[in-house]
């Protein structure tokens, strides 16, 4: 007995199982990607693409080796592991505060100002400082780390045109979560 598959009905709608197969082809999907790099984003395109990459390396990285680096820096498995929750809490905080940050002054400048902020405060992650000094610096680096990758994201948004805007965001998104990829062979 041999299985058939149902064959797509030109009248297939959201509800019925039949499913219609997408008319355009590679060649319209090509023809979306070329538009990211129109003159207007010609620059911005990789630098999302860029932000994005490193910005998920960052986030993975940190969530990934903080346990580890802690303990490296002489704090003890509990505490170590409690960083984690710090970071995280901190990055819930984060992008509350960027969000209404970006609305008053845009998405792209607070994502890269949180970007250098974080770039400023991570290398005290590997300083051994009081607990409670440790865990406001474990903070305040998951405000600025998570958010500001977030950030992209809005940034994204804003510099393509609506037409572009599902191709430009799926893009920065694929190309960041490489990021996130190499983040374990790192």
């Amino acid at each position: 007995m041999s299985a058939r598959r149902p064959t797509p009905s030109p009248t297939a709608t959201a509800w019925s199982p039949q499913v219609a197969a997408p008319t355009a082809g590679a060649a319209v999907r090509l023809a979306a990607v070329r538009a990211l790099f129109r003159p207007e984003s010609r620059w911005a395109t990789p630098l999302l693409w860029l932000a994005s990459f490193s910005g998920l390396l960052l986030v993975y990285g940190v969530s990934t080796w903080l346990p580890q680096m802690m303990r490296a820096s002489g704090y003890g498995l509990s505490s170590s592991v409690s960083f984690l929750l710090v970071i995280n809490a901190g990055g819930i905080v984060g992008l509350l505060i960027a969000g209404r940050t970006a609305d008053r002054f845009g998405a792209v400048r607070v994502s890269a100002v949180w970007f250098v902020l974080t770039a400023a405060v991570a290398p005290l992650l590997k300083a051994h400082l009081p607990l409670g000094v440790t865990y406001a610096v474990v903070a305040i680096t998951g405000v600025w780390l998570f958010s500001a990758q977030v950030m992209v994201h809005a940034t994204a948004n804003t510099v393509y045109r609506e037409s572009e805007r599902a191709a430009g965001l799926g893009l920065v998104t694929g190309v960041g979560r490489t990021g996130a990829v190499v983040t374990a062979d790192a």
